[in-house]
């Protein structure tokens, strides 16, 4: 009886809540990526500004990436 009785790996047998947390762990995974390939291009454009001497649009550039920083 022992060997062929079943065991559940968790209670409930709730196997969607795997499914999910992969779920989640994809899409913060492509939000961060998006979020860096943003902040990446942000950071480009303040670079090109201020070579161009524009500092208010700098100004505005590094506002932004500030304000993306603290939204992680």
């Amino acid at each position: 009886m022992d060997t062929a009785s079943f065991i559940p790996s968790s209670e409930g047998g709730d196997d969607d809540t795997d499914i999910e947390s992969e779920d989640e762990s994809k899409e913060e995974s492509e939000t961060t990526s998006s979020m860096e390939s943003k902040m990446a291009s942000l950071q480009d454009q303040m670079r090109e500004a201020i070579e161009k001497e524009d500092y208010e649009r700098a100004a505005v550039l590094r506002d932004k990436i500030n304000k993306l920083k603290d939204s992680n």
